[in-house]
């Protein structure tokens, strides 16, 4: 009982210490905000980030105890603890424990946080094991060590509801990168503008640029490596040359310099297929920089951000033909576009004498409803008011469209009074 009087002690003594530096292992975009947990494994430190405009602000730092064995977790039951980064995946509270193991489940305190260990780049390394939790400790524990998990008193463990929930990442890194605000920006934005670059040569079929942002070292989950995977996309750029690829709403976590992870948001549309949800890059570097050295992708529901592009094109079409602008009002429509026995140059023929005419030109567009037919073909009806001069009229307006979202043109237009 002495010792575990020491070391319970010694726990509560350096918890106490006040960290007031910010670390550049977690970053993300000025209008995100969420929370966050860093591990330094070195020191046997546990921190809670608030990230949020674009800063880290340590909310927590408490002591913890750590894996028997130095080094980054390779294969189930080597005591280490994983380095890179993980997610919450829920609680288990002790009577859950209880019923899952018995009276062992007393080492493990008053619950216990789940991690995803091991993430896509570990199992793809062919890293084994699993089980790796932020966990409490029994009052009778004397071990300074975990066989990998990250302990803490159950006291810390419990403060820890007040800041996670499931999906709050973990960062767990041998030693954390501090830095001030704007060397966590800089490295915030060279990594995004990492993938934004990639972005526009995939999207632009620069296959040589295209190819430069993988490691050699690549694999893909399906398991391929470097050269069959580049071989694969290759061939999918020549039979579907055209695609649009948006990503937004970045987070980067960084486990050392030399490797980072980008998650994002990613739509994805070419003809063949469409898809949204959050993309991750695992970066790790080579000579001229980070390279990608696995990728994955989670999907999610996408039809608020197709809605939303609906929307934009909508809004955007509207006020051009309210200004009255030809030029910038026929941009919205296809080469292809065909109505009423006019073709493109014909409705701009038709638009541009009766924009002569006009003082005043005001349309309101209400009840929109979309559908898509294949991934670059959509039909669009809505409600639509006229007020031109002194005319006025009420109908259903139908376009039809072509291109991904965000990148549409008008292939036909009709409308039916009510």
């Amino acid at each position: 009982m002495k010792t575990v009087f020491k070391v319970l002690i010694i726990l509560f003594v350096l918890t106490s210490v006040s960290f007031a530096q910010t670390f550049m292992n977690i970053s993300a975009e000025p209008t995100d905000s969420f929370n966050a947990i860093l591990v330094e494994k070195s020191g046997k430190w546990m921190h809670v980030l608030k990230i949020s405009e674009g800063r880290t602000e340590v909310l927590q730092t408490v002591k913890v105890l750590t894996g028997g064995a130095e080094g980054d977790k390779v294969v189930r039951g080597d005591e280490k603890t994983p380095e890179g980064l993980y997610f919450v995946t829920g609680f288990i509270s002790p009577a859950k424990l209880k019923s899952m193991y018995g009276d062992i489940s007393k080492q493990y305190g008053t619950g216990a946080y789940p991690l995803s260990y091991p993430n896509l780049k570990d199992r793809l390394a062919g890293k084994t094991g699993g089980g790796i939790w932020l966990h409490g400790v029994s009052d009778e524990r004397s071990e300074v060590v975990t066989k990998g998990c990250v302990a803490m008193e159950n006291d810390k463990l419990s403060m820890l509801s007040e800041y996670i929930t499931v999906g709050t990442p973990v960062v767990i890194t041998n030693e954390g990168i501090q830095g001030a605000v704007d060397q966590i920006r800089e490295h915030f934005n060279s990594v995004k503008q990492i993938v934004t670059n990639y972005i526009d040569a995939w999207e632009n079929n620069d296959f040589d640029s295209f190819q430069s942002y993988y490691h050699a070292g690549f694999k893909s989950v399906g398991g391929r490596n470097f050269a069959s995977y580049l071989a694969y996309k290759k061939n999918l750029m020549e039979i579907f040359p055209y695609r649009k690829v948006y990503a937004d709403n970045f987070r980067i976590f960084s486990q050392t310099k030399s490797e980072a992870v980008a998650e994002f948001d990613q739509y994805y549309c070419a003809p063949n297929v469409y898809s949204y949800g959050t993309k991750r890059f695992y970066f790790e570097s080579e000579l001229d920089g980070l390279k990608i050295v696995s990728e994955e992708f989670i999907p999610k529901d996408g039809r608020d951000f197709v809605r939303s592009k609906v929307n934009e094109f909508l809004i955007d079409w509207k006020n051009s033909w309210e200004g009255r602008n030809a030029d910038e009002y026929i941009s919205f429509y296809s080469d292809k576009f065909k109505t009423r026995g006019m073709d493109k140059a014909g409705w701009k023929a038709d638009k541009a004498g009766k924009f002569e005419t006009l003082t005043n030109l005001q349309v309101a567009i209400e009840n929109i409803a979309f559908k898509a037919s294949s991934p670059v073909s959509y039909t669009i009806e809505f409600r639509q008011k006229y007020t031109g001069n002194s005319y006025k009229d009420i109908g259903i307006k139908t376009l039809k469209l072509e291109g991904c979202p965000g990148d549409f043109k008008i292939v036909s237009e009709n409308w039916r009074a009510e």
